[in-house]
């Protein structure tokens, strides 16, 4: 394990392997598992560390795209955030 500083209370922190809810993109059951992520003891805050947040949020992006069934509430905000793109614009594609 390596050794941080935690991004909450400033107290050194550990960095371990584990599982992940990833509630920050705003999609329900994103669980990235086998990664790392820095813990604190102090204040039991958890960060995930992700070298290719771009790569992620594309995959996800996709994965949302090609569902067979339709797209959820916040699926289409997820989307039109990643897209930036706005409301009308979004529903006229």
């Amino acid at each position: 394990m390596k050794g941080l500083e935690c991004s909450s209370c400033g107290a050194p922190a550990w960095v371990v392997h584990g599982t992940y809810d990833l509630r920050e993109v705003g999609l329900k059951n994103v669980v990235l598992q086998g990664i790392e992520i820095t813990k604190c003891p102090k204040c039991k805050n958890e960060d995930p560390i992700i070298p290719n947040m771009n790569g992620l949020m594309r995959a996800l992006a996709l994965a949302v795209i090609e569902k067979p069934y339709r797209l959820t509430g916040e699926e289409v905000r997820f989307l039109r955030l990643r897209s930036k793109a706005s409301l009308s614009r979004l529903a006229s594609k």
